[in-house]
């Protein structure tokens, strides 16, 4: 739901979500449009946010999308071996894991914009032979007020019980709540300003701080100019 390319995306910082997500990756992608409603994908690839490979597997992705006249779905998912940081940042044994992403958004809309999006993931844990799992979930829209001038919000949460993705560097695992508000603001053409603030809040001590300390709620407050053409 959100690209690398900030000034396209609905709100100016990418979600919990899009940072751990696979959205770059090397291999070879398939895509058939069965009709103007209906796309699938099939991808192969060296696996999960890597361009070389580090394990003997590959990885096998699926993607549909269907569109109505407003509004499209889609459901995507990435399966395969793959190695995530233990606890002190080094590579654990590789475990199979298989991603689900899920994808609602507003299509040809003129004042309002809207994405929702879930993920869940799961992983075998190799050294229970268990499975671990994450979840990420968000809610995202953008309202014009006028030609110029955009208003935009999410609410996001984002839990990985068993640090298969994000590694805190304490004992407490990532779980967290987070909302945005942003302003843009077209000064020219090609050129667009955007604001934003943005609180993260959890229960345990999880966001770094200064001197190898940590805190609970993370606030930052971002401005943009870019420029297009």
């Amino acid at each position: 739901a959100e690209t690398w390319l900030s000034k396209d995306n609905i709100v100016l910082t990418r979600s919990l979500v899009a940072d751990y997500s696979p959205y770059y990756t090397a291999g070879v992608k398939l895509t058939h449009s069965w009709s103007e409603r209906l796309t699938t994908q099939l991808i192969v690839s060296n696996g999960w946010q890597i361009v070389s490979e580090n394990n003997t597997d590959k990885n096998m992705g699926t993607g549909v999308e269907y569109s109505f006249e407003t509004w499209s779905v889609a459901y995507n998912t990435l399966i395969g071996r793959e190695q995530s940081p233990d606890l002190n940042g080094l590579p654990r044994a590789s475990g199979f894991r298989h991603f689900h992403d899920f994808i609602i958004k507003s299509k040809n809309s003129q004042n309002l914009e809207w994405v929702a999006q879930l993920d869940l993931g799961f992983q075998e844990a190799t050294h229970n032979l268990q499975s671990e799992d994450w979840l990420g979930a968000l809610v995202m829209a953008r309202y014009s007020l006028s030609s110029a001038r955009k208003i935009s919000f999410r609410l996001e949460h984002y839990r990985d019980d068993g640090q298969v993705l994000i590694v805190t560097g304490t004992p407490n695992f990532f779980d967290a709540y987070g909302g945005s508000l942003g302003m843009d603001q077209a000064l020219d053409s090609g050129i667009l300003w955007r604001t934003e603030l943005r609180c993260l809040r959890a229960d345990k001590d999880i966001f770094p701080k200064k001197l190898a300390t940590f805190t609970d709620t993370n606030l930052t407050a971002t401005t943009s100019f870019s420029f297009s053409f």
